[in-house]
């Protein structure tokens, strides 16, 4: 069986700032990596560079501590310490359920924002905690999970002379905010591929299974949005300088990443209005199909309504009655009820009812 999520009730009766892994078990060791680099040089450390932190971040150089997993409250603890986090931003990095917020604690800035993935296989869409931590000359990156959404950012400051190498840790900062954000318009892709692949089952062959889907898609997206609508306020704030950690010289890039954000609420918010919308057309579809029953049964029974007259009538057991003793009694009123069935059938044809 697998292992059950560690929740926020597993906390109960510990003090504030206790560092407990809330989410799902992992046991994948976390991997940690240690960068410093400038417009000419780059150099990066493993674990162990991590005994050395307060020389490390002293540096003239822009340093970025990557830490690969969370679960490992020893490693979140032990660079918590080392570059003197408060044991409450601890707390929140260890909490996969955080809310995505920011909150400056004047030396850092403190970001915790979620990175949300569409698993095809398992058809839902995943969430993993990113916590970023900006402080002087300093980036200090924490991700759920065993997957990098960073590696990208990695190569480019290895391979290439760029912006990021010359616009220092702020600039980090935004760029790691800025691939988490276009990482909502590849998962509202993906949805709206599901949703357009469900329209046409929806118009034509509609079933329960297919209700069940939409239900799914419909939480998914509702999931999506939660995690996205705290990051319009907050990357507002950011954009307007609430913080010294972002200079006129980032400011800029907040506010396109701003404006991501604000296009990525709008799409999720239109698929949801889509998946509303279908919703009513399914049971649109299902009573249509069922007043086109109904209507087949109504003109099946209106056309055996005076055949079931005629039975009942020479069924009835008078001894004295017309035809009773005339050889062609019989075929004659099979005659009549099938040239009655006929008539009506050819009547309703005309009229278009069948």
């Amino acid at each position: 069986m697998p292992e059950s999520v560690l929740s926020l009730g597993d906390k109960a009766g510990l003090p504030p700032g206790s560092v407990v892994h809330v989410g799902e078990p992992v046991h994948e060791p976390a991997r940690i990596d240690v960068l410093s680099y400038d417009a000419s040089t780059f150099t990066v450390g493993g674990e162990d560079a991590l005994n050395d932190l307060q020389t490390i971040l002293q540096l003239p150089k822009t340093v970025w501590i990557k830490i690969q997993g969370i679960h490992d409250v020893g490693v979140v603890e032990r660079v918590g310490h080392g570059c003197g986090l408060h044991p409450l931003v601890m707390e929140d990095i260890a909490n996969t359920l955080q809310r995505p917020k920011k909150e400056d604690y004047g030396d850092y800035l403190f970001i915790a924002l979620k990175l949300l993935e569409f698993d095809r296989e398992k058809q839902r869409v995943e969430d993993r905690q990113v916590s970023i931590i900006l402080g002087e000359g300093f980036v200090i990156s924490f991700v759920e999970g065993a997957n990098d959404p960073f590696a990208h950012l990695l190569e480019r400051i290895r391979t290439a002379a760029g912006r990021i190498q010359r616009m220092g840790a702020e600039f980090l900062a935004y760029c790691l905010i800025d691939s988490v954000v276009d990482g909502y318009f590849s998962l509202t892709e993906e949805l709206e591929d599901f949703i357009e692949a469900l329209e046409e089952e929806v118009l034509l062959n509609p079933h329960p299974a297919t209700v069940r889907r939409l239900y799914d898609l419909k939480l998914m997206t509702m999931a999506a949005r939660r995690a996205v609508w705290p990051l319009r306020q907050m990357l507002g704030g950011l954009a307007g300088g609430d913080s010294v950690r972002f200079t006129d010289r980032t400011i800029p890039y907040l506010r396109d990443v701003h404006d991501h954000v604000v296009q990525a609420l709008e799409a999720l918010e239109e698929l949801k209005e889509n998946l509303t919308i279908m919703f009513e057309l399914y049971h649109s579809s299902i009573g249509n199909r069922l007043n086109e029953v109904m209507k087949v049964l109504t003109l099946v029974a209106t056309v055996f309504i005076p055949l079931t007259f005629l039975t009942g009538l020479y069924g009835m057991n008078f001894r004295h009655m017309p035809g009773l003793e005339w050889k062609w009694g019989y075929p004659l009123i099979l005659s009549v009820m099938f040239t009655l069935a006929t008539g009506m059938i050819i009547l309703y044809r005309r009229k278009k009812w069948l």
